[in-house]
């Protein structure tokens, strides 16, 4: 028994040399850098993609294209319209800045994205419903812009599917954001990094549990 391959490695490298159930998982910090970087990407992208709009919003958009049409708002609509504008373009920024400081695995990051989940699922929920009510007028503006015939039963029902789709890939994003920064295990990283002994690796760890054992 003596002789055994197993017996003669020494014994910090054995997978039972770190002890179960401590704060330290590899997956973890992974996991939470992965989901940074997204959050990072998708307010990037989001507050480029809503800037980008305010010239049709604020403009008739004639200097670029002579034969555009604005969408005819009333007063109010407008009103709601650019609130709408630039609460997504804020989200967009309280989500970068939660994805920064959870790529450093800092508590106020990820409690900055938790309120990012929690505003944004609010703040889609009360636009889906505000899109409702101006579904109508909004199908009327497509069909009026567009230079070909178009069936409106059918764009009716391929912008509600569309809509209906998008919401509920918004409200599921959001759900599994909460999920993952509520989790327990992924709290108690936070906890580890933030109390001086950061995210480290299985190798270290494993040394260092070796010397502990020696």
């Amino acid at each position: 028994m003596s002789d055994s391959p197993t017996s003669s490695r020494p014994r910090s490298t054995l997978p039972h040399a770190v002890p179960q159930g401590i704060w330290y998982r590899p997956d973890r910090p992974k996991i939470v850098g992965m989901a940074g970087w997204f959050c990072a990407a998708i307010g990037y992208v989001g507050f480029i993609m809503k800037g980008s709009q305010l010239p049709a919003l604020f403009s008739d958009m004639k200097w670029l294209n002579p034969e555009y049409k604005p969408i005819p708002y009333n007063r109010e609509q407008f009103t709601i319209a650019a609130l709408i504008l630039f609460a997504e373009m804020a989200i967009a920024l309280l989500c970068i800045a939660g994805a920064l400081g959870t790529l450093k695995m800092r508590h106020w990051g990820r409690r900055t994205l938790i309120k990012y989940a929690l505003i944004g699922a609010g703040f889609t929920i009360a636009k889906t419903i505000w899109q409702i009510h101006m579904f109508d007028f909004m199908l009327d503006y497509q069909l009026s812009v567009t230079t070909q015939p178009v069936d409106r039963h059918m764009l009716e029902n391929r912008q509600y599917f569309a809509l209906m789709v998008m919401t509920g890939v918004r409200l599921l994003w959001f759900t599994g954001l909460l999920v993952l920064l509520t989790n327990h295990h992924i709290v108690e990283s936070f906890d580890a990094s933030e109390g001086g002994r950061g995210i480290r690796r299985s190798d270290d760890w494993e040394s260092g549990a070796g010397e502990s054992r020696s």
